[in-house]
């Protein structure tokens, strides 16, 4: 069967390929960043003077430390995104 053929179903086909059940090496470092990610912030609750361009406010440092964090993950999720789009276009 070439890699063109359409994917047979059915009791003659073949049996469904399966991971091998364990966690990948890119979850596994996931997960150990978000768990320092969690320790660091949970360490730093003390109150921080943060000053923006016009104000300045004052809040907890876990609270500074989460906001960064996931303005981290969408700036990198856009970034990501647009890579593929340009790629795609590209091809």
């Amino acid at each position: 069967m070439s890699t063109d053929d359409p994917v047979r179903t059915g009791p003659d086909a073949p049996p469904a390929k399966r991971s091998g059940g364990g966690l990948d090496s890119k979850s596994v470092a996931a997960g150990l960043v978000a768990m320092l990610i969690i320790v660091f912030a949970a360490t730093n609750t003390q109150k921080v003077k943060i000053n923006f361009v016009v104000a300045s406010t004052h809040a907890s440092l876990i609270v500074v430390i989460a906001i960064s964090v996931v303005l981290g993950i969408l700036l990198a999720a856009t970034m990501a995104r647009r890579k593929r789009r340009r790629k795609r276009a590209s091809a």
